[in-house]
């Protein structure tokens, strides 16, 4: 009985085993040998050609007098480059440079030779979305987003057309990049050139209201008419004082009806007058002297807005022609 357990216990045992041993050996030894055998006795022997590229701006009138603005306009311009390596990696790999290197090589010749082995060969009859596929496994591409350099490898079977195909994919990554660089700089002028037509008018807007406030206000500048006035007050009082003094003396040594003293008296009459006038504009306020204090308050803040308004106008307008020469340029 004792042996009769060994027995049957050992059976699943074995069993086990060797559906394990023929696991591994399916799983593990077959794949194993199978590209072994075709990689040293049947694979095409494949040549790698490498370029590395990196994409730089050519901007370099940076405004360095605006500190804020010059590190807006760093960073955006570093985005762009890196939307620029990511994209021209793309196009590396895409079905347009497929189509553009079709017009120097011919590609389904170069991948569908009978010298090629079958499994990495491009079948003769391949459609034009297989060679794009086919393609896409031979060119790898790798971009190094800490120093913005990319590097870029392409196989073929062939080590001269490795390097021809590599070549001409340079030339036509620098005329893909160029024409970004063309079309960026055409999107900013004619941004740039809006920019300048939008403040003009906002310019022009602001100015034609400081001329309506002046028609409507009869004053040509609220704050310099206070200063003329109180200039024009000193100047009357100067000469009143001038006046009176040369009547004073003429009164010592000529007789009181003497002609020159009644001209004298009707010049210091008059000077009075006006001095009296004079000072009621200024204690009212204004230029005019029928505008009131409060009146006078009210037209000298509204003209500062005006005034503030156009001198932004045109400090928007001036930076905007700006921006636009150096767009163009």
């Amino acid at each position: 009985l004792v042996e009769l357990v060994r027995m049957v216990d050992s059976e699943p045992r074995r069993r086990s085993t060797f559906g394990a041993w023929l696991w591994f050996a399916t799983a593990v030894l077959l794949p194993i040998s199978i590209a072994a055998f075709y990689l040293f006795f049947y694979a095409s022997p494949q040549y790698a050609s490498t370029f590395r590229y990196i994409v730089q701006s050519d901007n370099t009138q940076l405004d360095s007098a605006n500190e804020s603005g010059m590190a807006g306009a760093r960073a955006s311009e570093t985005s762009e480059l890196y939307v620029t390596n990511f994209m021209l990696s793309d196009y590396l790999s895409s079905p347009q440079i497929v189509s553009e290197l079709q017009r120097t090589f011919d590609l389904r010749k170069m991948f569908s030779g009978d010298d090629i082995d079958a499994v990495a060969r491009l079948p003769q009859d391949a459609s034009r979305e297989a060679l794009n596929r086919y393609w896409q496994g031979r060119v790898v591409t790798e971009f190094d987003i800490t120093t913005g350099l990319t590097s870029v490898t392409v196989i073929s079977f062939d080590p001269q057309e490795a390097a021809s195909l590599a070549n001409q994919m340079v030339l036509l990554s620098e005329e893909l990049v160029n024409r970004l660089g063309d079309r960026a700089r055409q999107d900013a002028v004619r941004l740039a050139e809006n920019a300048v037509r939008d403040t003009q008018t906002e310019m022009q807007e602001a100015r034609q209201a400081g001329q309506d406030f002046r028609e409507a206000s009869l004053s040509v500048n609220p704050a310099s008419d206070a200063g003329m006035t109180d200039d024009l007050l000193a100047t009357l009082n100067r000469q009143y004082v001038e006046v009176t003094t040369q009547l004073s003396v003429l009164r010592s040594q000529l007789n009181g009806e003497a002609r020159l003293i009644t001209e004298l008296e009707r010049k210091a009459r008059s000077l009075s007058e006006a001095i009296d006038a004079a000072r009621f504009q200024v204690a009212s306020g204004g230029a005019l002297g029928s505008v009131s204090r409060e009146a006078y308050a009210t037209q000298l803040r509204d003209y500062q807005n005006l005034q503030l308004d156009l001198d932004i106008a045109t400090a928007r307008y001036q930076s905007a022609v700006l921006a636009a020469d150096t767009a163009r340029d």
